[in-house]
């Protein structure tokens, strides 16, 4: 007798179980669709994450460029800080030379001006002006006293020399641009930190040149300064020619090469020959001393002019320099983005037509 069952009924195969049994009851299309989605999903987010990053780069650049642009307020404001402290040197000095009453028109003209440049800084900056520069700028603001004591009676130069130096240099270190993250990437704000210290510091030694020249009680401190401020304008210029393309670096050089310039390096090189004959002894040579410094003093003027041209066209050349960041991130973000949206259209079309291929 045969074993075997020829009417037996045919047992249904035994459905699988779990996460697998649960895919296996999924129609074709879903599962298509989740082999497309989940790919997908993965990919717009890694280009999302890509794309903020750029986006990012790019408002830093813009922010970074205005940043620059702005700063060359701050240039102009040094520099009338520093015209400034040439007037009090001078009216100070025609004191000493016995003038009982000199005039402090021009003082008071250059006091008028750095007090609109002031509120030209907090205009251009608006919202955007550090606190660390608010400070600065409410410590110019603050000079009053000393512009009091300025136009009553002879102050010696070492006395008004810290007010005004300080003045320039806390205007400079609350731009923060050293530290600024805006700036870090590209070197723009060691670049630009560099230059403006640099300005204010051949500045510095202009006024400790003409100081020297007056025959002021301490006209040999004033000579070391001057000696001191070329030093750190020559190290600061260093540390831009670092940054710097070589016609940014000749044209900061530049600032050496000028008719002004002749002149205040021919009166520094006097000073050098014998500094211990600089202070005058009686008041018949202070008076033959501040009036040859009155004589020269145009060319102190000029001298501040060409320079603060050369800083401001550099200034202009950096910005322009964060502009192009700028430019590239934005391009960057739009290739991006466009390559994404043409690969995925590519993608898509090929999966529906594989797609296409197993349903037929």
């Amino acid at each position: 007798m045969s074993t075997n069952q020829v009417d037996a009924p045919v047992r249904p195969a035994q459905a699988r179980s779990g996460i697998r049994g649960f895919a296996d009851r999924w129609p074709f299309r879903r599962k298509l669709n989740l082999l497309v989605g989940v790919p997908l999903a993965v990919i717009a987010v890694l280009l999302t994450y890509v794309f903020t990053d750029l986006l990012q780069q790019s408002t830093s650049a813009e922010d970074a460029a205005q940043t620059v642009r702005d700063s060359a307020q701050v240039a102009r404001l040094v520099d009338k800080v520093e015209a400034e402290h040439q007037q009090a040197i001078l009216l100070s000095a025609r004191y000493e030379s016995g003038y009982s009453t000199p005039s402090a028109a021009a003082y008071r003209a250059a006091q008028d001006a750095v007090n609109a440049q002031v509120a030209k800084v907090r205009d251009t900056f608006g919202d955007r002006l550090p606190g660390t520069e608010a400070d600065a700028l409410r410590q110019v603001e603050g000079l009053s006293s000393l512009r009091d004591s300025v136009e009553q009676a002879y102050l010696p130069a070492d006395n008004i020399d810290p007010a005004y130096t300080n003045a320039s240099n806390d205007l400079i270190d609350g731009l923060g641009l050293d530290r600024d993250t805006d700036l870090a990437s590209t070197f723009t704000g060691n670049l630009l930190d560099s230059l403006l210290r640099a300005d204010a510091a051949h500045g510095a030694f202009e006024t400790n040149v003409l100081a020297a020249t007056t025959g002021d009680t301490n006209a040999l401190i004033e000579f070391i300064n001057a000696v001191g401020a070329y030093d750190l304008y020559q190290h600061q210029a260093d540390r831009f020619t670092r940054f710097a393309s070589e016609g940014q670096a000749r044209q900061l050089a530049d600032v050496e090469h000028t008719k002004a310039q002749s002149t205040i390096s021919e009166s520094f090189a006097e000073l050098q020959i014998d500094p211990t004959k600089l202070e005058s002894g009686d008041q018949d040579q202070i008076r033959r001393a501040v009036k040859d410094a009155l004589t020269d003093y145009p060319a102190y003027h000029d001298q501040a002019a060409a320079r603060l041209t050369i800083t401001t066209s550099l200034i202009g050349q950096i910005a322009d320099r964060a502009d192009a960041a700028d430019r590239a991130a934005e391009q960057r973000a739009v290739l991006l983005l466009g390559g994404a949206l043409l690969g995925f259209v590519l993608w898509i079309t090929e999966r529906r037509t594989s797609a296409a291929r197993v349903i037929q």
